[in-house]
């Protein structure tokens, strides 16, 4: 509650030099979410993934996936695609793309994991492109949410 509060008056660093160390669930979603806040997306990316760890083995996961953890899985791969980690990208879409096909955010995530830039021969030119004007029309909508999100003092 201390973190949170000292979050919640703009001492961001304090409130997350309390939760440094601090291994618990809760904690963890905390400060995921002042990282995703902060718009820190490295960071935040690697708090989320700790997040989805809990409890997972490395290989693929089955699906479907509970909504929450599904939209876990899209928040990773928004901070991965606005910090430019194509790699960590690829790796969590080979994870989670099974259990994300289907779902309510299957489409987000598929375009935000598609491999735009590699030497993927099979793949039509106009699939790529199709994709990838996709991925930016997702962008700007993502980008223009959070701002307004921002403006608004709401996470």
């Amino acid at each position: 509650m201390q973190a949170r509060a000292l979050f919640d008056v703009g001492r961001a660093p304090e409130a997350l030099a309390l939760l440094d160390g601090d291994t618990a669930r809760e904690a963890k979603e905390m400060r995921a979410d002042m990282l995703w806040r902060l718009q820190e997306w490295g960071p935040a990316a690697a708090a989320l993934a700790e997040l989805l760890d809990d409890g997972a083995d490395a290989g693929a996961v089955p699906g479907p996936l509970d909504p929450a953890v599904a939209g876990l899985v899209l928040n990773r791969a928004v901070a991965l695609s606005l910090v430019g980690d194509r790699e960590a990208l690829s790796a969590l879409g080979a994870r989670y793309g099974a259990a994300m096909a289907g779902g309510p955010l299957a489409e987000p995530f598929d375009v935000l994991t598609a491999e735009l830039d590699g030497p993927d021969v099979t793949r039509p030119i106009a699939e790529r492109l199709a994709a990838a004007g996709r991925l930016v029309t997702f962008m700007s909508d993502y980008r223009a949410r959070l701002q307004t999100a921002s403006m608004s003092g709401k996470s």
